[in-house]
């Protein structure tokens, strides 16, 4: 490609060799990167002009031959320690699927999801508090009205003064209660308590 040169007062340039299209995309995707224009509008002089090319060029380069990012694993799959939130879902499908009668009267609550502040204070002024267990069976068994269960992870958690208390109160007014690290702990928890009798028929 034939040179040309042009004049623009004390400023001189030439025009460019053909852009390779993959570099001209990436600077089109990284505009801060474009170095061959100036803040002020004027050309630049061929031997800055080529350097700054040059520089803008070799970043390009990094960039294009880094390898492709792994793509990213579910949280839930890519920790050792499964999270609360998957172990409680799979404890209650259990129950659901293998108990239907039990769990007809039971439910989760959903205190530990991350709320606005605005949401907080309507929920709190509707009732809602911190330390409530996640899940509450209310299904009497032998000397119990029903069963209260706090969920953590296996490993990496603790149980808050709030959460102590509510089980503690709940204990005194004749419910069984359990802090429960993992769903398999759960179900033990469960299967013992189903098995205190039955004041009010058959499962």
């Amino acid at each position: 490609m034939k040179k040309i040169k042009r004049s623009f007062g004390p400023f001189e340039t030439i025009n460019p060799q053909p852009p390779d299209p993959e570099i001209m995309l990436f600077l089109k995707e990284h505009p801060h990167l474009s170095l061959v224009a100036t803040s002020c509008g004027h050309p630049l002089k061929p031997e800055t002009e080529r350097a700054m090319g040059e520089m803008v060029r070799q970043v390009a380069k990094q960039h294009l031959e880094q390898p492709a990012p792994k793509p990213k694993v579910a949280m839930e799959y890519a920790t050792k320690v499964p999270l609360e939130c998957w172990e409680q879902a799979e404890f209650v499908n259990w129950v659901a699927s293998n108990y239907p009668v039990v769990w007809e009267t039971s439910f989760a609550v959903p205190n530990g999801e991350y709320r606005r502040k605005s949401t907080a204070a309507r929920l709190k002024g509707q009732g809602v508090k911190s330390g409530v267990s996640d899940l509450v069976f209310l299904f009497p068994r032998g000397r119990f009205h029903g069963l209260v269960v706090e969920m953590k992870r296996r490993k990496g958690s603790k149980t808050s003064i709030e959460q102590v208390n509510f089980l503690s109160a709940c204990s005194t007014r004749g419910y069984s209660t359990a802090i429960c690290k993992g769903q398999e702990e759960a179900k033990a928890v469960f299967l013992t308590y189903i098995s205190e009798g039955e004041p009010h028929g058959k499962l």
